[in-house]
């Protein structure tokens, strides 16, 4: 649900301006309301020093992380750094002089690689010759360019010989005498490279350890940084302050939470000149707080994703969590598969970060609803898991079987009653988003606005009762496992169809927009109607998508478990077709349950955001309550 905000407008005299903020900082009930966006220069420069706190913060993580067995033997560094910035500075220092050290190393290693293949020679040789007149000439070329190449008139040595490449020297008495591919070597010996190589390895390796010290500065950093965060807080709620032009008053506007009314009566007592606590208006935009049960709180992520609700609109996870549940559960519905996702959730859920606790525990809610969609498809790991009389070769044998959804054959034909509940769960999903459409409707604009989606749902109701009386498509002998879903239908008297139908069609005519002139109504009617009836069946269709992914998921399971016995019938027993089939069944069951758990996510959230957003008409947009409060 979304908690009742509320207004408050102070006015307060200036010199109690500080102390006030202070108070109600440490109370975190109040989000000040911005009147406009101000700028000061000491703020962004703070901000921009948090962002850099928080980032080494997580460098340092990291490196705790990567470097655990090294960093338990360390001690902190021996300097005494008086101050936080002290400990950014050093570290900063320390970084770029490791990073020069790092870009050396990096071009002494190229000249060593340009060098390796000539070897170890002395440079001052080369020099000698050179002032007796001869001089070197270094040459790379291709192995069959250099077999091809008339080497007659050239005094030459082969220093290495590759499988495509040939690297010589040519030696002559003209200095500018060239040919094409002469290299230029580095002015340094292989020798003095790879002895610098290793004199700079040494020094950023004792770099690295006196960076990896800092890691015992997390702490500090840490508090320096909530420290940081609520003095950008204070400033922020200052600048958000009108004072009067002589300096002698300030006024601040606030929204709270309407539970905390008598605590920001309590708080408002010793500082206010004059305050007054209204109802939010449309036009505000108050800021949005969620509030709902264990067992609904975990789908707030799934909200966030698309956006949380205007505040005025209705909190839509509750309303859809328990279809989401079902969604997903339908879509992989394996009982194996479902407690493979719970027992890594749960091992998980102890050893992760507090912030990512929400996402595992939405994880194992929806691995639960995996396990009864599983056991009500009858199916574990790809197997059949209870004997029906199609089903020989199940887990277990029993005489009945409750698991509804499974498929099975009647009168020589496959019957899949899980195809018809997924229709029957986007028809009550569908039904459900326009009855609270209607509410929404009627909440927000008037009653009158409530009466086109209530004629909708009349016009569906009438349709239903003349299906199933007159068994169109099937309807009437429509069932799933021992629900007649026709039957229950065709209890309501025929007659009804007609009542419904004229009713609905009566009221959409002339109520379908409000706002316009009732003349221009029923022209209306017949447009709005088109975009409903051609669109309210392709948005029940789309739930088909749960019963698909199912059966593609168990299909493929069940390829995997029949590859995996056609390697172990295929021949002798053995380790290598034990082996090789126990990889198969591995590794397919593996790649299985990825690729169920995406498929299930991603509809799960097509249906909610797509079909059922659209028939609740969903608006969104609403942003997040975020109280003036001292950080932790």
């Amino acid at each position: 649900m979304v908690i009742p905000m509320k207004k408050v407008s102070i006015i307060l005299l200036s010199r109690e301006k500080e102390t006030f903020l202070k108070q109600a900082q440490k109370s975190g009930i109040f989000q000040i309301i911005k009147d406009q966006e101000k700028v000061d220069k000491s703020l962004e420069e703070k901000i921009e020093l948090l962002n850099k706190v928080q980032r080494t913060i997580q460098e340092l993580k990291l490196e705790k992380k990567k470097h655990k067995k090294i960093i338990s033997k360390l001690k902190p560094s021996s300097e005494n750094f008086s101050k936080t910035l002290h400990i950014l500075s050093e570290l900063d220092r320390l970084r770029e002089e490791f990073t020069n050290y790092n870009r050396e190393i990096e071009k002494l290693e190229l000249d060593k690689k340009k060098l390796l293949p000539w070897g170890h020679f002395n440079l001052n040789s080369i020099e000698q010759l050179n002032q007796k007149g001869v001089y070197a000439h270094f040459y790379i070329m291709s192995t069959k360019g250099f077999d091809a190449f008339d080497t007659s008139d050239l005094t030459y040595e082969i220093v290495h010989r590759e499988k495509k490449s040939v690297y010589f020297v040519v030696f002559s008495r003209d200095a500018s005498k060239k040919h094409d591919g002469e290299i230029f070597l580095p002015s340094e010996s292989l020798g003095d490279i790879i002895q610098k190589i290793n004199e700079k390895r040494k020094v950023k390796d004792e770099l690295e350890i006196k960076i990896l010290q800092f890691v015992h500065y997390i702490d500090a950093l840490q508090k320096f940084s909530v420290e940081l965060a609520n003095s950008i807080q204070f400033i922020q709620a200052t600048l958000n302050c009108n004072d009067d032009e002589p300096g002698k008053l300030t006024q601040i506007q606030a929204w709270f939470s309407a539970e905390n009314e008598d605590a920001v009566e309590e708080l408002l007592k010793p500082f206010t000149l004059w305050h007054q606590i209204s109802e939010p208006e449309v036009n505000e935009g108050p800021p949005v707080k969620l509030k709902n049960n264990f067992l609904i709180k975990p789908f707030e992520v799934i909200t966030r994703i698309f956006s949380l609700p205007s505040y005025f609109e209705m909190d839509p996870t509750p309303l859809f969590a328990p279809f989401f549940m079902l969604f997903f559960g339908l879509c992989i519905a394996d009982v194996g598969y479902a407690m493979v996702i719970l027992l890594v959730l749960s091992i998980g859920y102890f050893k992760i970060n507090e912030s990512l606790k929400p996402i595992f525990r939405l994880g194992i809610i929806l691995g639960a609803f995996t396990l009864i969609a599983g056991y009500w498809l009858n199916t574990f790991f790809g197997f059949s898991i209870y004997q029906t009389p199609e089903l020989e070769d199940a887990l277990i044998a029993r005489d009945s079987s409750g698991d509804f959804l499974a498929s099975y054959k009647d009168q020589g034909k496959m019957i899949f009653p899980a195809m018809t509940f997924s229709l029957l769960v986007g028809f009550t999903q569908v039904i459900f988003g326009m009855i609270l459409q209607m509410i929404n409707r009627w909440k927000k604009s008037g009653f009158i606005y409530s009466i086109m989606p209530f004629s909708y749902i009349l016009q569906i109701s009438g349709l239903l009762v003349l299906s199933a009386h007159k068994n169109i498509m099937g309807f009437a002998d429509m069932k799933i496992g021992n629900l007649l879903i026709g039957g229950s239908v065709i209890k309501v008297p025929f007659e009804w169809s007609y009542y419904l139908l004229f009713a609905g069609t009566i009221l959409l005519l002339f109520f379908n927009n409000p706002n316009k002139k009732i003349w221009v109504r029923p022209p209306l009617a017949l447009w709005e109607f088109y975009g409903f009836a051609s669109g309210i069946i392709g948005d029940i269709l789309s739930y088909l998508r749960l019963f698909a992914l199912g059966l593609a998921g168990g299909l493929l399971g069940n390829a995997f478990n029949n590859i995996g016995f056609m390697i172990l019938h295929a021949g002798p027993d053995s380790v290598m077709h034990i082996l090789f089939a126990s990889f198969v069944f591995l590794f397919g069951h593996s790649l299985n349950i990825i690729l169920s758990l995406l498929g299930a996510f991603v509809h799960s959230l097509r249906l909610t955001f797509v079909e059922f957003y659209k028939n609740l008409q969903f608006e969104g947009g609403g942003k997040p309550f975020t109280p003036f409060t001292l950080e932790k």
